[in-house]
């Protein structure tokens, strides 16, 4: 549900969206609570973002270097490690202009020596999340900035992993594989606040020239 309010808003905007499916178009369902991911952030989903991109570009009605990445959890975490400037593309064609990324997993990222940001980013999140905790953004974030690279955080206040949602209501999740307590639980649910903000901050971001 989150995915499709949000695909039709941004194409009420007037922007083309696609989005992949890296577990179901390989026969996976929800990888929450897997601890040994044969999908990996860092590997297969960052492929699957690329080989969109490629196929994007490739439509005539896609403009080829206006096309900006967007994820949530653990697509947000593949969100941070595409946009590496390691990982820039190498065929040739533009990048992708610009990416944003919704309570992504930022430990690993923010832990690695060698993480700079090649293009805008922007990281939202609520700084109650106890799946995905803010701490590791804040780090990441503060740390690119000084680098001078265009790396933004939005911290939401009481705001909960997947605030952005249309309709949740607040409740607690079990069989968590990383949660940041160590429980396997989090608790998740809709922050109104948070979610209209994000909604006009995210559009304008992503429309900006």
């Amino acid at each position: 549900m989150r995915h499709a309010d949000w695909g039709e808003r941004l194409a009420t905007a007037g922007l083309a969206v696609l989005m992949p499916d890296s577990y179901g178009s390989r026969g996976l369902g929800s990888q929450c609570g897997v601890k040994d991911l044969t999908v990996r952030a860092s590997r297969e989903r960052v492929a699957d973002a690329m080989a969109a991109r490629n196929w994007l570009q490739q439509r005539g009605n896609i403009r080829a270097d206006s096309i900006a990445l967007l994820g949530w959890s653990s697509g947000g975490l593949t969100v941070l490690t595409a946009i590496r400037k390691e990982r820039a593309p190498t065929d040739g064609k533009p990048d992708f202009k610009r990416a944003a990324a919704f309570y992504p997993s930022c430990r690993s990222q923010s832990e690695s020596p060698s993480f700079a940001a090649r293009l805008p980013l922007l990281i939202l999140m609520g700084d109650a999340d106890d799946w995905t905790p803010a701490a590791p953004c804040s780090h990441l974030a503060k740390a690119a900035q000084g680098r001078g690279e265009q790396v933004g955080l939005v911290l939401y206040p009481g705001a909960l992993h997947d605030f952005d949602h249309p309709r949740l209501e607040v409740k607690e999740r079990e069989n968590i594989a990383y949660s940041a307590s160590g429980t396997g639980k989090a608790t998740v649910g809709t922050n109104m606040a948070a979610r209209e903000d994000a909604l006009k901050r995210v559009k304008a971001f992503l429309t900006a020239p």
